[in-house]
């Protein structure tokens, strides 16, 4: 008897234990697409946990919206993604609204977003840390729209690497090939933006923005304002790109560092080893709005 009441006694011990720990989720790969368990991106997002990864099989996603709230996602095309929008948007903001942390998204082409307040975005996101690698922004209103919001109260880090921006800026002077608002930072590198309609190329709020090794460029028939703009000022790096201003630019400037009011508190600008390249009858190649306690405009090319 004592022996039973000892098992017992361990058995509840263990149980109070096991109550007490934390629930540990284990990830899981759902798969998108014809035979799939799941027909389309929507429905994943729906069944998705933390931490599971989304592999959407080659095809093209018609009305594809989708928004993903868990964190710690992968988010993949498999072969030859397209998400297109066709007419519809998620809670009117785009194709995918984001509004998980720390989500990956790779290899997926996001086409023909658009949404009432004519602001709509590839991916619109509301988390904290996002990382886009070789993806493509077709036709919208806004290729990737992000900001600070409640949930990562301004600091959260964005990547884009080696990712095509192509015919965005559609429809609003508000939008933009690449537009973050007031978040840490931001990082785009080995990626092209091309025939921007309006609205500028990539505008960045951040406390440090990183524009590395990108082409950025209007073409003959884009008509962007500036290419790259530090609204605020900050901490800004433009190193190693190719921009190509065309001759149906909307404004004078190519870059642009601390036009708006409220600048950071910390303002550098480090311009090196650029390409600037202009058509335009009247251009400025760069305009510097805001003082900023450490400049360095170092091996550059101003030609145009």
């Amino acid at each position: 008897m004592k022996n039973r009441a000892k098992s017992a006694s361990a058995a509840c011990a263990f149980l109070l234990i096991a109550a007490a720990l934390p629930q540990i989720s284990i990830a899981n790969t759902l798969r998108v697409g014809p035979g799939q368990a799941y027909p389309d991106p929507g429905a994943a997002a729906k069944a998705a946990k933390v931490g599971d990864t989304i592999e959407i099989m080659a095809g093209t996603y018609t009305g594809g919206v989708a928004v993903w709230k868990r964190n710690n996602l992968t988010l993949r095309g498999i072969g030859a993604v397209e998400i297109r929008a066709a007419g519809k948007n998620a809670r009117g903001m785009g194709i995918w609204v984001i509004s998980g942390n720390n989500v990956r998204v790779e290899n997926i082409a996001f086409t023909g977003a658009r949404v009432r307040d004519k602001n709509g975005a590839g991916i619109r996101f509301l988390g904290a840390n996002l990382l886009v690698r070789k993806c493509r922004f077709i036709d919208n209103e806004n290729g990737i729209l992000a900001g600070r919001t409640k949930r990562n109260k301004g600091e959260s880090g964005i990547v884009v690497e080696d990712s095509l921006f192509e015919r965005n800026g559609h429809s609003s002077g508000r939008a933009q090939g690449r537009y973050v608002g007031t978040i840490a930072r931001l990082t785009i590198r080995g990626s092209v933006f091309s025939q921007t309609h309006r609205g500028h190329h990539i505008k960045s709020r951040a406390r440090e923005s990183r524009i590395q090794f990108n082409r950025i460029e209007d073409g003959e028939t884009g008509a962007s304002s500036y290419l790259v703009d530090f609204a605020q000022g900050g901490r800004a790096f433009l190193i190693g790109n190719e921009l190509h201003q065309g001759p149906n630019a909307r404004n004078v400037g190519m870059v642009s560092f601390g036009a708006e009011k409220n600048p950071h508190s910390e303002n550098v600008l480090f311009v090196v080893n650029n390409t600037f390249v202009t058509d335009r009858a009247n251009s400025v190649f760069l305009k510097i709005r805001h003082a900023a306690s450490s400049m360095a405009i170092v091996n550059n090319i101003f030609a145009g």
